[in-house]
């Protein structure tokens, strides 16, 4: 069962909640149709796509918005795009991937005990949070 975890993500002078718990998980594996052990394991890795990354962080902050009730309308899929393009890929990958990491994480606490024993690779997120792209997904060429 998911706990939940919100964060407060600063980005370029702006601040953003996300929020991380069942209502975001099942929006995840609604529109992605998978389950979020799948999606957590290729966060993990270093393995998820543009589209999982980005889906992550709009679940994330349209369940916040339904929560903490910050504006009436809901964040869409392509406003959170332009929102990631507007921050910048050094941005989004240093600043908003490790957060989103931890915050997956920490709505799954037995995933989060492994990784601050030093298992796996988001003990260096948990480590690097707001340094040079030391949690940065690899990429293929």
């Amino acid at each position: 069962m998911a706990q939940v975890a919100t964060h407060t993500i600063d980005i370029n002078g702006k601040a953003f909640r996300v929020r991380i718990g069942w209502n975001a998980v099942r929006r995840l594996e609604e529109i992605l149709r998978i389950p979020i052990t799948v999606l957590g394991a290729k966060m993990l890795g270093g393995d998820c796509g543009l589209m999982e990354l980005g889906l992550v962080f709009w679940a994330g902050l349209e369940t916040a918005r339904i929560h903490d009730k910050s504006r009436p309308e809901p964040y869409s899929v392509e406003e959170v795009g332009n929102m990631i393009d507007d921050f910048g890929a050094d941005a989004f990958f240093d600043i908003v991937y490790p957060q989103l990491l931890v915050a997956l994480t920490e709505a799954f606490p037995s995933v989060k005990k492994k990784a601050e024993s030093g298992e796996g690779p988001l003990a260096e997120a948990l480590a690097g949070i707001g340094t040079d792209s030391s949690a940065t997904p690899q990429t293929t060429a």
